[in-house]
């Protein structure tokens, strides 16, 4: 059993950052990983899935989908970097966190008729060379 949770835990790992698939393809892959199970206790294909992945102590894929989520969420923080925004321009600049990485958006809302780009590049500029 450890061989199938290291395999099929670590090929599905960052499944909580797909965010592009047909259901068809992720239905499909849960087949894989039923029958897979199945394989290695030697079941019939038409025995019950979840009752194997219950007698056995192993996470279905919904499971290890929905824990890879929540443990996302858990691990990334985001607020608002308000020492980098600017009144002068419509700028939020929100800051994401994950362990020793921390990432910064900057999003900007310019009116089509302004025509100071100039001096919102040079704002630019010195906040991401604060940063």
């Amino acid at each position: 059993m450890e061989l199938f949770r290291s395999h099929c835990y670590s090929t599905i790992y960052c499944n909580s950052l797909w965010s592009r698939f047909k259901l068809a393809t992720l239905n499909r892959l849960k087949v894989c990983h039923n029958d897979i199970l199945k394989r290695l206790l030697g079941l019939p294909r038409w025995c019950s899935s979840s009752l194997a992945f219950a007698r056995n102590g192993v996470n279905n894929l919904d499971v290890i989908r929905r824990h890879s989520v929540f443990s996302l969420n858990n691990d990334i923080t985001c607020s608002r970097a308000h020492g980098l925004e600017s009144s002068e321009f419509s700028t939020i600049w929100p800051r994401l966190q994950c362990h020793s990485l921390t990432k910064f958006i900057c999003a900007v809302y310019l009116s089509p008729n302004s025509s100071d780009n100039v001096k919102f590049f040079d704002y630019l500029t010195t906040k991401v060379e604060h940063i």
